[in-house]
């Protein structure tokens, strides 16, 4: 959990989950986690690493707290937190990513997390279960359900209530900033801005173009089977002979 100076600024995700102890006992490890490696190959700071893992770490958090499809929510919740570590305008942000860092961690996390975000939302969102009882005049009342028993695999309400908490915490920001005058954002804030959604619209045009290919291809296929089947079943035409009609 943040600690006293960021409980103001949840937004700011520095040393929320990853302090430097745990990051030193990290570099002796010969094994590490997808998120770590990739930190370690971009040779990230321990300060980068730290806030990297905590953005992932929110973004997860947002997907699995509702049961209903929030992609466009979660990826632009990702951006949100992604600038607020990039452009440095404190309170309020910190800068520690670069514009090359920014698209680096956008092609990273889409790839690995956006691709298969439905699987990670159907393997960690809680299971909403609706439970109902009737009573009837004259008739015996409904015992209630059994208790389903407990799985290892479930949270445990300490850790259930430390979650709706941070939560808590990301939606009173939201609703700090919401109050506070809207100033015009800087140049660096929309160069930020402009390169991410010019990285993300290029892959997009990119996936377009390939299908719109592969469709092309599959037409011409099959028109030059058609083609190859009429041929076959329409009759020789024969030239005119050039007597004339026989009587």
């Amino acid at each position: 959990m943040p600690s006293g100076g960021e409980r103001n600024c949840p937004m700011i995700l520095l040393w929320a989950d990853l302090t430097l102890e745990h990051l030193d006992g990290l570099d002796q490890c010969v094994t590490a986690g997808d998120k770590l490696r990739f930190a370690q190959d971009s040779d990230f700071s321990h300060e980068q690493t730290s806030a990297f893992f905590s953005i992932v770490k929110a973004t997860h958090h947002k997907c699995i707290e509702s049961p209903y499809d929030n992609m466009q929510e979660t990826f632009e919740f990702f951006k949100s937190l992604l600038l607020h570590h990039s452009v440095k305008r404190p309170p309020y942000s910190v800068g520690l990513f670069s514009a090359d860092q920014v698209k680096n961690i956008s092609d990273y996390v889409l790839k690995s997390y956006f691709k298969h975000f439905k699987m990670y939302k159907y393997a960690f969102t809680p299971k909403v279960r609706l439970d109902l009882s009737f009573h009837y005049v004259g008739l015996p009342v409904t015992p209630p359900p059994e208790p389903e028993e407990t799985h290892e695999d479930e949270v445990p309400p300490e850790e259930e209530a430390d979650i709706s908490q941070e939560r808590a915490e990301i939606d009173q920001q939201y609703e700090n900033e919401a109050e506070e005058p809207m100033t015009e954002e800087s140049r660096a804030v929309k160069d930020l801005r402009t390169l991410m959604e010019a990285t993300l619209s290029g892959q997009m045009q990119q996936l377009k173009a390939s299908v719109d290919e592969q469709l092309k291809g599959q037409d011409k296929k099959l028109s030059e089977r058609l083609a190859a089947m009429e041929s076959q079943v329409s009759p020789k035409k024969t030239a005119p002979s050039r007597g004339g009609k026989k009587k």
